[in-house]
């Protein structure tokens, strides 16, 4: 299932308009295996709670990609939801330093920070 298909079934809010998601579309409708094609992929499987396959699908991005900010930010939420605190704070930093404009890396990374008694480094 394709975002587009998630967002008309009211599981996704995205405004379709947005530069990003227009330029995701794009790839996937190429079924090109990019980074930006598997990004989405992960993307899918991430909300539809299959966590396993989308750092699969997040982690070949990232090699095609090491500096692809979205997908260092989306692993991290999931290693949140493991608990996995030192894996968390790494790809959000990744993610922070990928794209230093990337406000929500910045917001989880000052969360888990935070979260890991860092009160100096999450401000």
């Amino acid at each position: 299932m394709h975002l587009m298909e998630l967002e008309k079934q009211g599981k996704v809010g995205f405004e379709w308009t947005d530069p990003l998601t227009v330029l995701l579309q794009r790839a996937q409708q190429k079924n090109d295996e990019n980074e930006f094609t598997l990004f989405v992929t992960g993307y899918e499987h991430h909300l539809k709670g299959e966590f396993e396959k989308a750092l699969q699908y997040y982690n070949r991005s990232l090699a095609k990609n090491d500096h692809f900010a979205f997908a260092y930010n989306n692993r991290g939420v999931i290693h949140q939801a493991n608990g996995d605190i030192k894996a968390w704070i790494a790809d959000f930093e990744k993610a922070t330093k990928s794209n230093q404009k990337y406000a929500d890396a910045y917001n989880n990374l000052g969360t888990v920070l935070r979260a890991d008694g860092d009160l100096e480094g999450a401000e």
